[in-house]
């Protein structure tokens, strides 16, 4: 083929695929929450993958979607907390492992005929996003799930497999699609360097993958109906937002004023007048353990609003550990029990080391389970509460701004996932009431500009029933998607040392019939 023509194939390969993760990353909240384009997102790849790469670089595809995505998302993440330069560079890293775990794709789906097609690139996609939801810089924020967010009627079999394999399901249709669209091509010119993708191995691919995404879709309507029909009693909550003014700045940054405690205690005495009966303030709300310090002020307000009360500090002790928790207080004045933050946020300038655990509080409003922050990014907290028998998840945050706007999604998925009404308090804005079937019930809306008045955000949510079929198995699915990768791997590997193996033998018997002809 002349260059020229392959030098303009590669372009609009790499155009194609940066496509695709710009339409991935437009489905986050932050960028407008175009959801509908996300499970499409992939099908610029797939075809630039298959028939604008050439085969040793097919890899890139997925490189170059990962990083536009990548980009966009840590932008949203960790910008202002680190120099932008560090989001640039994980996003090469990502970039890379995309461009590793790609380059198998085609050449093992044009050896086997693509018999595993819909097994190979979701399950790698899928396995890496599980294996690295436990770091410590974003966790599971900005994998493909999310992007359904708004769409909740669309996410409620994650109630049974997990969220993992709603993105198995949503990168499955979009290689399909995909892969129809290289199927035409083929028909209009057939390929140069690949063979051409047979009828009758494409339509088993198509129709399974449409066949499991109209089941995945009718059982998520099935379950949102039933879920919305058994929903029972509901409590009034308040989330106190301390918004800009008191120490801290639109973003989110600055430290405790003491103005944060005339704020809360304020608009907590609102709240309670306008029915509320759990009052939840946000993460870094209190410098201080007001189990010890200033011991008689949250019993007493809990008392005179007979409400129950959540509140969150924040502090260095003199020996230089961290400590974040949250308590909660009963109506009368009792402290029932605190929970101490799991996973910190080390970009943030946090890390501690605290006693683990998950208590859940059988009250008079219902079965309450606290969090904060980072530690709904996690699957296990969330689950493990509600494993104990939590029917409300209430989680004091302490987000900038950016970061508030795009969890509403994570908040969703933990709610729909354990069945349980979801709180999510912020410090500045973005407060959220989720029912279980991952609808939001009330939310703060989030102001442009700097200023940022403190303010309340009331709502009626109701509770869960019950523990899930994925609390019982957990995060097996994802694990499975975790050994496939690994699988995939090994075998990519073996591949690759059995031809360099071959070429070597090759190689060696040339040289030996290269040698001259000798008289003995």
């Amino acid at each position: 083929m002349d260059q020229k023509v392959v030098r303009n194939k590669i372009v609009f390969g790499v155009l194609l695929a940066a496509v695709g993760g710009l339409m991935l990353g437009l489905g986050m909240e932050f960028y407008g929450a175009a959801w509908f384009l996300a499970p499409f997102a992939v099908v610029p790849m797939v075809v630039a993958q298959y028939r604008f790469f050439p085969r040793k670089w097919s890899g890139l595809a997925m490189g170059v979607m990962w990083f536009v995505y990548f980009q966009m998302a840590y932008y949203v993440a960790i910008r202002q907390l680190v120099p932008w330069w560090v989001g640039v560079v994980l996003a090469i890293v990502m970039a890379l492992v995309g461009t590793f775990l790609g380059s198998f794709d085609r050449i093992f789906n044009e050896r086997t005929g693509f018999r595993f097609y819909l097994l190979t690139m979701p399950a790698v996609w899928v396995g890496w996003d599980f294996l690295i939801s436990g770091n410590l810089i974003h966790s599971t924020e900005g994998q493909i799930q999310y992007m359904l967010g708004k769409a909740p009627i669309l996410i409620q079999p994650i109630s049974l497999l997990g969220a993992p394999a709603l993105a198995y399901v949503m990168l499955m249709f979009g290689c399909a699609i995909g892969l129809a669209i290289v199927r035409w091509m083929d028909s209009r010119t057939p390929p140069v360097d690949s063979p051409a993708l047979s009828a009758a191995a494409f339509k088993k691919i198509f129709i399974t993958a449409m066949a499991l995404t109209l089941v995945w879709a009718l059982v998520s309507v099935g379950l949102f109906y039933r879920t919305q029909a058994s929903l029972g009693s509901t409590v009034r909550i308040a989330a106190i937002e301390v918004g800009t003014g008191a120490g801290f700045d639109a973003a989110g940054m600055g430290e405790f004023n003491p103005k944060v405690k005339e704020v809360l205690e304020r608009l907590s005495r609102q709240a309670a007048a306008d029915g509320a009966k759990l009052l939840v303030w946000p993460e870094l709300g209190l410098n201080f353990d007001p189990r010890v310090t200033n011991k008689e002020w949250l019993p007493g307000l809990a008392q005179e609003t007979k409400t129950y009360l959540q509140a969150a500090w924040f502090f260095t002790d003199p020996a230089g550990d961290q400590h974040n928790a949250v308590g909660l207080w009963a109506p009368d004045g009792q402290l029932l029990g605190a929970y101490n933050k799991i996973n910190p946020v080390p970009v943030a300038g946090e890390w501690f080391s605290q006693p683990i655990s998950y208590p859940v509080f059988d009250t008079a409003i219902g079965r309450i389970g606290m969090l904060i922050c980072f530690d709904a990014s996690f699957y296990y907290p969330s689950r493990n509460l509600a494993t104990n028998g939590a029917q409300i998840l209430a989680s004091s945050n302490g987000n900038w701004k950016d970061a508030a706007v795009n969890r509403m999604a994570t908040a969703q998925f933990r709610a729909v996932e354990n069945n349980v009404g979801f709180v999510k308090e912020e410090l500045i804005t973005g407060a959220a009431m989720i029912d279980p079937t991952g609808t939001v019930v009330a939310a703060t809306t989030i102001p442009a500009g700097e200023d940022i008045p403190s303010a309340y955000l009331i709502g009626d949510l109701a509770l869960g029933q019950g523990t899930t079929v994925y609390d019982f198995i957990g995060d097996f699915f994802g694990q499975l998607c975790v050994l496939g990768l690994f699988l995939r791997i090994y075998f990519q590997i073996l591949v690759h040392r059995t031809a360099m193996a071959s070429r070597k033998k090759v190689r060696r018997q040339s040289t030996h019939h290269a040698q001259p002809y000798r008289r003995p």
